[in-house]
């Protein structure tokens, strides 16, 4: 059944510059690039930002996910499947885990994502 409120945002725990983010992400996904720093994957929007929160050192440490440098905004148009939805976040954030980035989904159906502790495997802390 499609949805017209599918949005998901993941922050993740890298420092490297967004717009190259942006590319290595698209390019893994097969998205097609329409401008710097967002792309398309099918019909679903993936807009990769500098975290506002950023640096924020308020809040608690479950919640330190929120301070991460960036924000990949992950939008999907009316006629899209859940399903379909899940799958890509689900791969981008397997993407960016197995490449030793930290990475955490806020959405809806976290729960149903894969757990980040089975694929990650190196420091992140900046050089």
């Amino acid at each position: 059944m499609p949805n017209d409120e599918l949005t998901c945002d993941v922050f993740c725990n890298i420092y490297v510059p967004k717009d190259d983010l942006a590319q290595v992400l698209a390019s893994g996904l097969g998205g097609d690039m329409q401008g710097s720093c967002d792309f398309l994957v099918d019909s679903i929007s993936v807009d990769v930002r500098k975290n506002k929160r950023w640096a924020d050192a308020d809040d608690p440490p479950e919640a330190q996910f929120l301070n991460y440098p960036y924000e990949i905004e992950i939008t999907a148009p009316p006629d899209c499947e859940l399903e379909e939805f899940k799958s890509l976040v689900r791969d981008i954030l397997l993407m960016l885990w197995k490449s030793g980035i930290k990475a955490v989904a806020a959405c809806d159906f976290e729960d149903e994502l894969p757990i980040q502790e089975e694929y990650l495997t190196i420091d992140d802390t900046p050089e």
